[in-house]
Parts: C-alpha cells; sequence; structure tokens
C-alpha cells in the first residue's frame, strides 16, 4: 500500500506553520495568488486572530529575505540541496527565517522543522535538517553581512539594472 505523508490525506490538526509551509508552497512553488490563498484556505481561515498575524509575518518575512535565507541553509548542505525538493527546502528556508531573522525559540523552531521533514519526506531528510539547524544556530554570528545586505535578495539582472544606473554605493 502506498503511505500518504501529505496532511491533506490525515485527519490531524494543522498548526500555524504546517499551514504556513502549504501556503509557502502554493505560492512560491505553484506561483499562486497570496491574497487569493489566504482567503480560499479552509485550514488558515479556521485559526485564531494570533495565529493569522503569525502566518502572515511568517510568510511575508520569507519572501523579503529568501535569498539571504537561501544563502546561509545551502552553505551548511555539504553535498548541496535539490532545487526541485520543495518540501526540503521550504521547511529549511521557513525555519531559517525563523531563527534569524524572527528570532524564535530554536528548541520550537528546530523541533517543529524535523516534525514537518518527518511528515512530508522521510527520516533521512529529518535528519539533515536537524543538522543543518543547528549548524546555523552555531554559527548564527557568522551571518551578520548576509542579513544586513538586503541587496542579495533582489533578482541578479535587478541589481546590476540598478548598479549600472545608480552605482554601487547607491545599491547598498
Amino acid at each position: 500500500m502506498f503511505e500518504k505523508k501529505s496532511l491533506k490525506f490525515q485527519k490531524l490538526p494543522k498548526n500555524a506553520r504546517i499551514i504556513a509551509l502549504e501556503i509557502w508552497i502554493l505560492i512560491f512553488y505553484k506561483n499562486k495568488n497570496f491574497e487569493k490563498v489566504i482567503n480560499n484556505s479552509f485550514d488558515f481561515n479556521k485559526l485564531d486572530k494570533r495565529d493569522k498575524s503569525f502566518i502572515y509575518h511568517l510568510i511575508n518575512s520569507s519572501m523579503r529575505r529568501h535569498k539571504q535565507a537561501q544563502n546561509i541553509y545551502t552553505k551548511y548542505a555539504k553535498y548541496g540541496l535539490n532545487p526541485r525538493n520543495r518540501y526540503l527546502n521550504s521547511i529549511l528556508l521557513i525555519a531559517t527565517v525563523q531563527l534569524i531573522w524572527l528570532e524564535m525559540a530554536p528548541y520550537a523552531v528546530i523541533n517543529e522543522a524535523v516534525s514537518q521533514a518527518k511528515l512530508f519526506i522521510n527520516e533521512k531528510q529529518s535528519k539533515l535538517v536537524n543538522a543543518i539547524l543547528r549548524k546555523i544556530i552555531q554559527n548564527k554570528k557568522e551571518f551578520s553581512d548576509i542579513i544586513i545586505n538586503d541587496a542579495s535578495n533582489l533578482p541578479k539582472w535587478l541589481f546590476i539594472s540598478w548598479t549600472s544606473l545608480y552605482g554601487k554605493k547607491k545599491c547598498k
């Protein structure tokens, strides 16, 4: 028999971080409109105001810091990460944003990310998620140059265009 790992086939209650992960995948990988996804999400609309605010903040921060977070977590993947592995990349991105920019409790972020990896991917990948996130916490001070540089979030073509127009000093 096939084992169904997606929560849409299970009757488990979804927490805010799992709903945020599902919304992120719809927006980022399936190119859905953020507002439409939020308005049509049955799970999101069942949440209380506090959890809805948390999801908004988490998704918006992840969109804003996407490239920076990606640079941070890929640094610790020894053999690289497959960009087509949507769940693994999404789990790591959202967890990295929570650890670095939202400054949430590391134990809660790691525990939830590992649980999501076990649920959506497999046991082996959950160990990878755990190792990468622990390395990020250990070396958090290392990322001050990445965190401050907002230009790294821009697409390369846009940054090149702006630097040719305005100069490097004004674009940083």
